[in-house]
Parts: C-alpha cells; structure tokens; sequence
C-alpha cells in the first residue's frame, strides 16, 4: 500500500497537488513514499536565479513529475468533476458540465472541487444546474 507520511510545501506557489497525488497513488502503488513536494514554477531556474537551494532540490527531486495546469488538460474534467461529485451523491446536468468546461481554470483541481463544494451547497437537490456552477465559480 502507498503510505505518505508527510507531505512538504517548500515552495511559495503551490501547483497542482491533488491531481499529482491520484498519479503518484496509481503509479507507484507498491512504493513507500515517505515525501510528496510540488511546485508550479521552474525549480531549476529558481535555483539560478538565488531563490531555491540546490542542495533541496536534490534531495526532493527524485522522481520528478510535470502535470500540465487543468486549464490545459480539460479533456480530463468531466471524469474528475464524475468522480468527486460520486461521493457528494450529485449529479450534473449537461449545461453544468458545459458552464465548467466554459471555464479558464486558472487554479488547479482544488479550485475545481471549491467550485463543486459550492454548487452542492447551493443545489436544492441530487442535480446540479447551470445556475449552481455559475454562481460557484470565482
């Protein structure tokens, strides 16, 4: 089993997480992970630049994964708005799905499951509407 012990933010902007820990659970299911880092800026650069310690990096990049941001990869939203809302017990309807796909997600997956978080919270029922994803998105 996957176990993370400990999941280390050294970085000031924080990239996409949730998404890279769903791969790293599928991919390395037989692997003990001890630490997770993540960052949605160019360690390397940052490091010539002064503003990261190579030595850190050395130590954190071992199996470096680069995820695109969602906004580029939404191909992958209906399955992930799908798969969160399964366990909210709610459904979308078409119009809710295309309000999402409208969007430039400039967050990450996070911002996508607050937006979803909301529109549960605002829906009268199991059916999520247009009208509860617009008024969800900020």
């Amino acid at each position: 089993e996957n176990k993370i012990e400990s999941f280390i933010d050294k970085c000031k902007e924080m990239g996409n997480a949730d998404h890279l820990i769903e791969r790293v659970e599928h991919a390395f299911k037989s692997i003990n992970t001890d630490n997770l880092e993540r960052a949605n800026v160019d360690l390397k650069q940052k490091i010539k630049s002064g503003e990261f310690r190579e030595d850190l990096y050395h130590r954190i990049a071992v199996v470096p994964l680069y995820i695109k941001p969602l906004r580029k990869r939404k191909n992958e939203i209906p399955s992930l708005v799908n798969y969160y809302l399964l366990s909210k017990n709610k459904t979308l309807t078409g119009n809710a799905l295309k309000q999402i796909l409208s969007y430039k997600w400039e967050g990450n997956v996070r911002q996508l499951f607050s937006c979803l978080d909301r529109a549960c919270v605002l829906s009268q029922d199991s059916v999520i509407t247009e009208e509860n994803i617009r008024n969800s998105i900020f």
